[in-house]
């Protein structure tokens, strides 16, 4: 912690205090959100009056890109970050963001997520805070507003927050899941589904928009291993690029496949309605022309019956 302080004194001229609700073995390095204002004036870009200022980048571990459309920012420690920035991260950088209410967001490699709205007055009980989770790993430090004030939305799932801390990872093909670490989080699927996670280190995951969320369960290893090095992003530091992160690709591929086979199931069941559905508009109108016909044919067999009666009246 002190080592980030020091940084933040050098670099950006910012008082740092300490947030009481926030444990130093988390790692967090703290900076009051009534003072980010005085880092203005070191952001490596200036979007103007259009772009609301959100928060403050606290740290920011090798490539880190900030962009709106066709502008593109490197993030340094001290840049403001704004309200519709895309943020992406590469394979070995990682970020940590301070906004205004003092929630605290942190990115990991190979992500990406847009600051989508913030509004925040610290004279007031109501603000809200809005981000869209694209891909990657994140973990989410919920801050002063009340918790209802708090959405973050994946490709497969949104995330209600009640006072809280959790970890999410969104895979490449979209699969989202939730690890509870501490307070309360609801977590819906697309379709409105829902599902309460209370139980401290359980995880949920929605792999499709309409596939309901998991029941919650302990975390596995695997996921556990892959959240480990957010604690201390700086530990990215000096690696390499090209370096493959095999625990991380395995959970990827196994997302993936998870995500085919519900897909193939729902493109099943959709199949096998509509052939019923099919079915049934056939079948209907087979039984009343069924019907048509038997009374047809019971008419004409009486013309016949009556025309046979005739003839014999007539030889007769």
């Amino acid at each position: 912690m002190s080592r980030w302080i020091s940084y933040l004194i050098a670099v950006c001229v910012i008082p740092v205090v300490t947030i009481s609700n926030l444990k130093a073995a988390e790692h967090i390095p703290v900076v009051a959100a009534s003072n980010l204002k005085a880092a203005e004036q070191k952001s490596s870009i200036n979007y103007g009056a259009s772009h609301s200022r959100i928060g403050l980048v606290a740290e920011a571990v090798n490539v880190v890109k900030g962009s709106f459309e066709t502008d593109t920012r490197n993030i340094r420690v001290s840049d403001e970050v704004f309200q519709q920035e895309l943020i992406q991260t590469n394979s070995v950088s990682a970020t940590q963001f301070i906004f205004l209410d003092e929630t605290i967001l942190t990115i990991g490699p190979e992500s990406k997520l847009i600051m989508d709205e913030m509004v925040f007055n610290p004279n007031l009980t109501k603000g809200k805070v809005v981000v869209t989770a694209l891909k990657g790993l994140f973990t989410f430090v919920s801050g002063s507003l009340p918790s209802d004030s708090y959405k973050i939305s994946t490709p497969t799932a949104t995330i209600g927050v009640r006072g809280t801390k959790f970890d999410l990872f969104v895979s490449r093909a979209g699969v989202s899941t939730v690890i509870l670490r501490r307070g309360e989080v609801i977590v819906e699927n697309l379709r409105g589904d829902i599902k309460r996670m209370v139980a401290l280190n359980s995880a949920t995951t929605v792999v499709t928009k309409t596939t309901q969320p998991t029941t919650p369960v302990p975390a596995s290893p695997e996921l556990e291993n892959l959240f480990k090095p957010l604690s201390n992003i700086q530990g990215f530091q000096g690696k390499n690029p090209t370096e493959v992160n095999t625990r991380r690709e395995k959970l990827e591929n196994k997302n993936a496949q998870e995500k085919e086979r519900v897909l193939k199931a729902q493109e099943k069941e959709r199949v096998l309605k509509a052939q019923e559905k099919e079915r049934v508009l056939k079948t209907e109108p087979e039984k009343k022309l069924t019907k048509r016909e038997l009374k047809q044919i019971a008419k004409q067999k009486k013309r016949e019956e009556l025309a046979e009666r005739r003839a014999i009246k007539k030889q007769e």
